[in-house]
């Protein structure tokens, strides 16, 4: 399984993060403006034509940078499957790539969509006959469609990657200084901004399309709207921080014990924790360990114990054996 999994590497990271993105996310965008924007058919058509050439110039972008990216990785893989030794500095600089691809990729999915988005919206702009409020809702694109590739790859590529380290790839780790790290705080806060976002810049461009097309664009309007937006937007933070206030709490709880059994103090008590979920049961199974470490260290006393006394014993005994042959020595 692990050998099928170094052959087939490149053309699965390939598929599971850019073929998630051409064959589900782009259409799902052209689907978006296309509704969002209330285009005409002639629009919707001339918006398609620089879509196709924007897509083609991307896929074609995109597989050169893949290559360049995943190119430690492959050659590492490549002396595997042909039973070639590798050297430390080929595992080394395979391995810290490997790790790094969920950042790699990510920041690396922003760029391409920002790409990928000036190659089509500044031309469909230019050369299509769009309101003002299509025109501004248009440009609305780049302020909510790079970061959600950019949030989804990196996930799509933890996953991905994760999954091939559960089947065994990488097991000695000889990465130094590799310090990147994402926070759940980091994650919930952009995951969620990414959510609120979309859907408010999208709403927000349908309802301005309507107000203009009804002839009612006013600053009332946008005055309740905006309302409406802030309202939104401040249920979403504090629903994400009451989130992440519940989820650090729980890891703190968690950290702190595992703190103080590292530190040997086996008599530690478990944290409880009042939700049943994930983070709980982690709990729980650390207690676990901690209890049967207790266990097992009180058996390996009791038996010290008892070879001590049957030490103890023997001693004895051969002292015994030591005075009876020197009464025997004797008497002859």
């Amino acid at each position: 399984a692990v050998r099928k999994d170094l052959k087939n590497f490149k053309n699965l990271f390939i598929l599971y993060t850019e073929g998630v993105s051409y064959l589900i996310l782009v259409p799902l965008v052209v689907l978006y403006i296309w509704v969002d924007l209330d285009l005409r058919y002639d629009q919707g058509m001339n918006m398609l034509k620089y879509t196709v050439i924007a897509v083609i110039i991307s896929v074609i972008t995109t597989n050169i940078n893949d290559m360049i990216v995943l190119s430690p990785i492959l050659k590492y893989f490549k002396k595997l499957l042909a039973g070639e030794p590798a050297s430390e500095d080929e595992y080394a600089a395979a391995q810290k790539r490997f790790f790094s691809l969920p950042y790699i990729h990510g920041i690396g999915s922003y760029l391409r969509w920002v790409f990928g988005l000036l190659l089509a919206i500044p031309p469909f702009i230019l050369t299509t006959d769009l309101t003002a409020m299509q025109v501004v809702n248009t440009l609305f694109i780049f302020m909510a469609v790079p970061p959600l590739g950019g949030i989804l790859f990196f996930f799509l590529t933890e996953i991905y990657i994760q999954k091939l380290l559960n089947r065994g790839i990488f097991t000695r780790l000889v990465i130094k200084g590799f310090t990147k790290s994402m926070s759940f705080r980091r994650r919930l806060f952009l995951s969620i901004l990414t959510i609120v976002t979309i859907p408010v810049i999208g709403i927000s461009g349908y309802y301005s399309i309507l107000l203009e097309s009804a002839n009612a664009l006013d600053r009332v309007s946008f005055l309740k709207f905006g309302a409406v937006v802030l309202f939104g937007a401040a249920v979403a933070a504090s629903v994400a921080l009451t989130m992440w206030r519940s989820i650090k709490d729980k890891i703190g709880l968690i950290s702190a014990f595992l703190t103080r059994i590292g530190a040997g103090d086996l008599s530690a008590p478990k944290g409880v924790i009042a939700v049943m979920d994930e983070l709980t049961k982690i709990n729980q199974t650390v207690y676990m360990m901690k209890k049967n470490i207790t266990e097992m260290i009180a058996d390996i006393n009791s038996i010290s114990s008892k070879l001590d006394d049957s030490t103890h014993e023997i001693s004895s005994i051969t002292q015994s054996f030591t005075d009876v042959t020197q009464n025997q020595a004797a008497t002859v």
